[in-house]
């Protein structure tokens, strides 16, 4: 393999720098290749979130992975900061205040930028900290409030902080959206469009509607989940939901499944609503990009579902109804049989793979798209494809990954464990 060094930078966050000699590799010392046998495996953040419903109270106090900030009038000495006027001016002044990024009258003379943690506002009167390293050890980062002020509430540690794992030469190194692979006598490659998340480790998850309004549980309503400054999933609601957000609890999984009520469910889309492109999101134009694919793993409580789906769709209104779309390709679960569902054109095709699933079971699902737009079909990793019919999408056609839950009338939680969408070496 080729030796190089570079710097990547995604949504402003420097993640390291690369250096490669003969078959090893290291991102910031986190990550090697060289050790056979072994799945690589990206490292990640730990996060924490600080949501505030009003302004702070004079002289208490947020602490923050061992850093003392203090709520003032007129903040005369380090670390104090500035008491404001709403939640959400009082949230940008704490922001200002860890990041020490020179905002007048914010905070003291004096501050610093805090050594291991750094924030991002959202939606007013949220605040994201995030390590500012990657790894598993900032998971043990406290955020505590001693004082008695309801106006704010804090989560006691950090999470999602994970180890990177070391892979051998010609296996993947995932970072944040991008994927690096290491081939001797070749250079890293970098697909921009790689998305992957290891839900049984728990993220702190924000959520809001898609213009960063309070989340909605009405017919169709797009809400967007915040994980950390680099991923985001969306929702539209199939029918009025009153659970309005995915749940994360460490070891268990992302609790994904909403109301749990008859003839309703959600869709989840990847970094965008699935509907215009606007945000962007998670697309791939058949023929114009290598093949890609994506992975997901289920726990079901009950395996009464009309519908558990994950796969690709054209890029399209969304619709209430999977066979509304204009071109599906999908596997998933019906009723404890794993599925293949195709539509186009207006006719639809479903086969069963002869697989089942088991009440309480963890199952992967999987679909990989070739660069000519042939589907392969996967069930617990096992190509699947010969049990069922073929399925293809046409040259030029931009889809996008998808996965899609509707409950039946005994229906059951569902827990994602795992999701990962990007392009595909098979």
């Amino acid at each position: 393999m080729s030796a190089r060094e570079e710097r990547f930078d995604f949504d402003g966050d420097v993640i390291g720098s690369i250096q490669a000699d003969a078959d090893t590799v290291k991102l910031d010392g986190k990550w090697g290749f060289g050790i056979s046998n072994v799945i690589p495996r990206s490292g990640r953040f730990a996060t924490n979130l600080i949501t505030f419903t009003g302004v702070g109270v004079a002289d208490e106090t947020i602490v923050i992975a061992g850093v003392t900030y203090t709520f003032v009038a007129a903040p005369a000495f380090a670390y104090d900061v500035d008491i404001k006027v709403s939640a959400t001016t009082q949230a940008t002044a704490l922001v200002n205040a860890i990041n020490a990024d020179g905002t007048a009258g914010a905070y003291a003379t004096g501050t610093l930028a805090h050594p291991t943690v750094e924030a991002v506002q959202y939606a007013g009167d949220l605040v994201m900290l995030k390590a500012r390293t990657i790894g598993s050890n900032a998971n043990s980062y406290a955020v505590t409030a001693p004082g008695t002020s309801t106006n704010f509430s804090v989560v006691a540690s950090f999470s999602g902080g994970l180890d990177g794992t070391p892979g051998a030469t010609g296996q993947m190194l995932l970072a944040g959206n991008t994927m690096y692979e290491c081939a001797k006598n070749q250079s890293w490659r970098t697909p921009s469009n790689y998305w992957h998340c290891d839900f049984v480790n728990g993220v702190n998850l924000a959520s809001f509607e898609n213009d960063y309004t309070a989340a909605v549980g009405t017919d169709n309503a797009v809400n967007m989940h915040i994980i950390n400054s680099s991923q985001r999933l969306y929702s539209t609601n199939i029918g009025t939901q009153t659970i309005i957000s995915p749940t994360s609890v460490e070891g268990t999984g992302l609790l994904c499944s909403l109301d749990i009520t008859d003839t309703e469910g959600v869709e989840y889309n990847l970094e965008g609503d699935g509907t215009t492109g606007t945000p962007l999101g998670m697309q791939f134009t058949v023929g114009s990009v290598p093949a890609f694919f994506i992975r997901a793993t289920f726990k079901l409580t009950l395996v009464a579902q009309d519908e558990m789906f994950i796969g690709f769709r054209k890029l399209e209104a969304h619709q209430n109804a999977i066979a509304s779309y204009a071109e599906v390709i999908s596997i998933g679960n019906i009723d404890g049989d794993v599925i293949t569902h195709y539509e186009k054109g207006g006719s639809s095709d479903a086969d069963a793979t002869g697989d089942l699933w088991a009440a309480t079971e963890t199952h992967s699902l999987m679909v990989a798209i070739s660069d000519n737009g042939t589907a392969s079909y996967f069930f617990d990793d096992v190509n699947v494809t010969a049990e069922v019919s073929a399925a293809s999408f046409d040259g030029g056609e931009v889809v996008i990954p998808f996965i899609r839950i509707i409950h039946n009338a005994n229906p059951g939680a569902i827990h994602l464990l795992d999701l990962e969408c990007g392009p595909y070496k098979g």
